[in-house]
C-alpha cells in the first residue's frame, strides 16, 4: 500500500500521525482477518472429523452412549436408542436406561475410572448379555462419560456349553481314576514279594502319573464349582482370613521346612466377600509359595489398606519367575519349566483359581518377580465387594 500528497511535498507532523495509526489499525485489521480464516479452517477440519465420527458410530452395530457430568444425554447411535427406546424428547441417561444397567457400584466404577479412565462390567437388557465399556473424557475435570456395549449372549452360551461338557466329562473321569488308584495299591502289595526294583519304579511312574490326572479332574471340577456357586457374601475381617488361610498350610510348610509368617495392619475394616472363596485362593498361594521356595527360606503374608480396597501380599524368597512367563501364570493348565522346579507338583490350575475368586470379587491379582530372589503376589478385594444374598 502506498500514500503520497498530491502536491509532491513532505507530510506534515499531522499527517504523519494520522498514517501511523491508520497503519497500526490496517495491521491489526490484517491480522485479524488472518485469524478468521485460520478459525475458519479449523472449524471446518472439526466439523469434517465430527461428521465422520458420527457416521461411524451411528453404522456400528454396537450400542454407543454418550453423556455428560450432569448424565444428560448428548449422543446415542441407532443400535442404542433401539435397545434402550430412546425417544427424541429424552434428555438424562436416568431415563434411558433400567436400573439393571448401570454398575452395581457406582463409586467403584467412578475411582476405577480416575485411576486408569476405563471399567468394564456386564448388564442385562431383554434377555440378552452384554459387556459394557466405560471411559470419562475431559482432561482437567470429568466432562462426562461414553460407554460402548458389546453383545456376548452367544459367547456367554458357547462358554456355557463348554463348562458343562468339561465339567460332565471332568466328573465321569474321576470315579474310574479312583478305582485305578486303589487297585494299584492292591497290586503294589502282591508285587511286594517280588522284589523287583524295575517293576516298583513302574509302578511308583504309574502312580505319580494317576495322581496327576486326579489333581488336574479336581482341579477342572473346582474351577467349575467357583464359577456355578451362589456367593455368600458376609461381613469378615481381613485378620480372620489370613489367620485361616496360614493355620491351615503350617503342617506343610513344616514338612518343605519352610519359615512361614504373618502380620496385618491396623485397624482395618471388615471386608463384604465369600470368606470360603477368599480362604481358599489365599491357600492356594501360601502353597505355590511355600512349593517353591527352597529348605530354609520364608513366606511372609501381609494385610493392609490401600485406598477403597484391602491388600492382601505372599512373598517369598524361591527360585522366582522368568518375566517371559509372568503374563502366563494365570493361564489353565499352565506351568513353569524354569530350573530347579522341576520336582514340583501340580495341575496348573490353582493361580487360575486364584483369579476367578478374585474376579467373583470385583478384585484385583498381580504379581512382582526376580529370578533367584522371589515371588510376591498381590490380591486387592474392594472392602464392598459385593452385596449380600444366602448361599443356595
Amino acid at each position: 500500500m502506498v500514500i503520497a500528497g498530491r502536491q509532491g511535498r513532505l507530510f506534515e507532523r499531522e499527517q504523519v500521525y494520522t498514517l501511523e495509526v491508520l497503519s497500526a489499525q490496517a495491521a491489526v485489521a490484517i491480522s485479524h482477518s488472518k485469524l478468521f480464516e485460520e478459525q475458519r479452517a479449523l472449524t471446518a477440519q472439526i466439523e469434517s472429523a465430527r461428521d465422520q465420527l458420527e457416521t461411524v458410530l451411528s453404522s456400528t452395530e454396537s450400542p454407543v452412549v454418550a453423556v455428560d457430568r450432569h448424565f444428560r444425554l448428548i449422543f446415542a447411535n441407532p443400535a442404542a436408542r433401539a435397545l434402550f427406546d430412546v425417544g427424541d424428547d429424552t434428555k438424562s441417561i436416568v431415563d434411558m436406561l433400567p436400573g439393571s444397567a448401570l454398575p452395581q457400584n457406582g463409586f467403584a466404577a467412578l475411582r476405577a475410572m480416575r485411576r486408569k479412565r476405563a471399567f468394564s462390567y456386564e448388564i442385562h437388557v431383554h434377555d440378552r448379555v452384554f459387556s459394557c465399556h466405560l471411559a470419562q473424557y475431559g482432561t482437567k475435570k470429568i466432562g462426562g462419560w461414553v460407554a460402548v456395549l458389546t453383545d456376548i449372549t452367544q459367547l456367554m452360551e458357547l462358554d456355557r456349553l463348554k463348562s458343562e461338557m468339561v465339567r460332565m466329562t471332568s466328573h465321569d473321569l474321576k470315579n474310574p481314576l479312583q478305582a485305578a488308584l486303589a487297585n494299584l495299591e492292591l497290586l503294589r502289595d502282591d508285587l511286594a514279594d517280588l522284589k523287583d526294583p524295575e517293576i516298583i519304579r513302574s509302578v511308583d511312574t504309574i502312580e505319580r502319573q494317576l495322581e496327576r490326572m486326579f489333581r488336574i479332574i479336581s482341579g477342572i471340577l473346582d474351577m467349575e464349582r467357583l464359577r456355578a456357586a451362589t456367593r455368600y457374601i458376609e461381613q469378615v475381617h481381613p485378620e480372620q482370613i489370613v489367620e485361616r488361610a496360614v493355620s491351615e498350610v503350617s503342617d506343610f510348610a513344616e514338612e518343605q521346612r519352610v519359615s512361614l509368617d504373618y502380620e496385618v495392619a491396623r485397624d482395618l475394616p471388615c471386608l463384604a466377600c465369600d470368606a470360603d472363596q477368599l480362604n481358599r485362593a489365599l491357600i492356594n498361594l501360601i502353597e505355590n509359595a511355600i512349593k517353591f521356595t527352597p529348605e530354609g527360606g520364608c513366606v511372609h503374608v501381609y494385610a493392609e489398606r490401600l485406598h477403597e480396597e484391602i491388600l492382601f501380599s505372599i512373598a517369598d524368597t524361591g527360585v522366582g519367575i522368568p518375566e517371559d512367563m509372568q503374563p502366563r501364570v494365570f493361564d489353565r493348565f499352565f506351568r513353569g519349566n524354569q530350573r530347579g522346579v522341576e520336582h514340583v507338583s501340580g495341575s496348573g490350575l490353582g493361580l487360575s483359581l486364584v483369579k476367578t475368586v478374585v474376579e467373583n470379587h470385583r478384585g484385583r491379582v498381580w504379581l512382582r518377580s526376580v529370578v533367584g530372589q522371589g515371588t510376591t503376589f498381590f490380591v486387592a478385594i474392594p472392602i464392598m465387594a459385593g452385596t449380600f444374598s444366602t448361599r443356595s
